[in-house]
């Protein structure tokens, strides 16, 4: 008996089919298929009736599903030890929406390129319900998301907040104007698609207010929202540290309102019993490196020019980090 034996029947189990199993343990179905198989040949026992459209727990797998959690999670814990040695090598998908890909996402990346070179990273951006429904097919190892899950198998840990508010471009709506039931019967409000963990927020706060949303236009892209609030095609509701730039420099205004507007709770959701080494230094490595602050990128383009003048004035050449 192996403990990539047990791993294979162990999220078998949890996730309900080999097929889910097989993605999240990055490897085929057949190969999945052969571990649980011999750890059935070792034990002499069947652990799934196959006899079914899916396949299922038997009362003896139930009673060694437990026993090989702990077994999993004592391998991990063995592994993350102070001092052990273990580089880590394997891949890892998981669930970002835009915002983060927009902001800190670039800071994880070198982040873990520096500590764990091994290491594959491969990111799925996606709005929160579609990443919450890939989280829970086994699709992906965690999401970071605008969304406590509801479903009791899954672990939501607050991990930020973002500031989100009304916005739109001075020359449709004046440089001081406030969001009134007036201003939204005239102009369209830019929203998120459907499963945009943002619309709930969105919707809960106007009902509240009593403000009614005459027209929209959707668009499952933050940034296209801001290119068309810019444009003068509407009113968006947008996050206001990372499109500061754009309101500073008269591209943008923020609208005021007689009720504060709540910020967005993100949270970093994932399995509790997650077993992979690999998912667990990201876990880590996102607690550090989340940061919704990080400005557009037209501010981040005045930064690099500035040090590539300074750099000139110096007599060298700067490469900015990208």
């Amino acid at each position: 008996m192996t403990l990539r034996q047990l791993e294979a029947f162990y999220w078998s189990a949890v996730l309900g089919n080999f097929s889910a199993a097989a993605v999240k343990l990055h490897m085929t179905q057949s190969a999945l298929s052969k571990r649980v198989a011999e750890l059935e040949s070792v034990l002499g026992m069947r652990l799934f009736d196959r006899d079914g459209y899916r396949p299922q727990v038997t009362a003896q797998g139930r009673s060694l599903l437990e026993k090989a959690r702990r077994m999993l999670a004592l391998q991990t814990e063995i592994q993350e030890m102070d001092g052990a040695q273990a580089e880590l090598v394997g891949d890892c998908r998981f669930g970002i929406t835009e915002l983060v890909a927009m902001t800190w996402l670039p800071e994880l990346v070198a982040s873990l390129r520096d500590q764990h070179p091994g290491v594959v990273l491969e990111p799925d951006v996606d709005v929160s319900m579609g990443l919450h429904e890939k989280l829970l097919a086994g699709a992906i190892d965690f999401a970071v998301m605008p969304m406590r899950s509801p479903d009791r198998s899954l672990v939501s840990e607050p991990l930020s907040k973002v500031e989100f508010a009304w916005m739109a471009s001075p020359e449709l709506v004046g440089e001081r104007a406030s969001l009134t039931p007036a201003l939204l019967a005239t102009h369209p409000v830019l929203v998120q698609s459907a499963g945009s963990g943002l619309t709930p927020i969105f919707d809960a706060w106007s009902h509240s207010n009593g403000l009614s949303i005459h027209r929209t236009l959707a668009s499952n892209s933050l940034a296209a929202i801001a290119d068309m609030v810019v444009a003068g095609l509407g009113i968006g509701f947008l996050p206001v540290a990372h499109f500061s730039p754009l309101r500073d420099r008269g591209d943008l205004c923020q609208l005021r309102t007689a009720r504060k507007v709540p910020w967005l709770d993100y949270y970093l959701v994932h399995r509790p019993d997650e077993t992979s080494g690999v998912a667990r230094a990201l876990f880590s490595a996102v607690r550090q490196t989340c940061d919704f602050v990080k400005p557009h990128r037209l501010a981040r383009g005045k930064v690099i020019a500035a040090s590539r003048a300074k750099g000139r004035a110096a007599g060298r050449r700067v490469t900015p980090a990208v």
